[in-house]
């Protein structure tokens, strides 16, 4: 008496092919992510700065400390500050505000921009521009002679 039992199941083949097509799949999607992630620092990095500038603007225009208030860019990083100028500025209200080493800024106007106390003019006008190094994503920054900041 023999029972023919037969057993379910998968090969040792139909496992290792459906995980070489799950691999394949997954090796074509991780550049794609990574290229994700890379785009969206300019467009992070731009929305923080823009918000920044707003905020610089925003104390300035209410008075806060009763005096200017302006944004200062360097090489990785930009500082909000209170002051005339960054040279005079008053050190304590200093917020620093880091970004990637990949993420290139240059403005039309020298390393600072002011906004004047209650009216909130800038001292300057022109475009901020944000690219990224590791690829062509760009986004720019316009602020008028109004104080009008946009950026996309």
């Amino acid at each position: 008496m023999f029972l023919n039992i037969k057993q379910g199941g998968f090969s040792i083949v139909q496992v290792l092919l459906v995980l070489a097509i799950f691999l394949v799949i997954a090796s074509m999607a991780i550049p794609s992510l990574y290229q994700f992630q890379v785009g969206a620092q300019v467009d992070t990095v731009a929305a923080e700065l823009g918000q920044s500038l707003r905020r610089a603007q925003s104390r300035a225009i209410v008075g806060y400390d009763n005096t200017n208030w302006g944004v200062y860019f360097e090489e990785d990083a930009y500082t909000i500050y209170s002051g005339n100028d960054y040279n005079t500025r008053n050190t304590d209200r200093d917020e620093s505000y880091p970004y990637s080493n990949s993420i290139l800024i240059i403005n039309d106007f020298s390393d600072e921009i002011v906004f004047t106390r209650i009216s909130g003019l800038p001292s300057s006008e022109g475009n901020i521009t944000l690219s990224n190094s590791m690829n062509s994503d760009q986004s720019t920054i316009t602020i008028n002679s109004l104080g009008v900041i946009e950026y996309r």
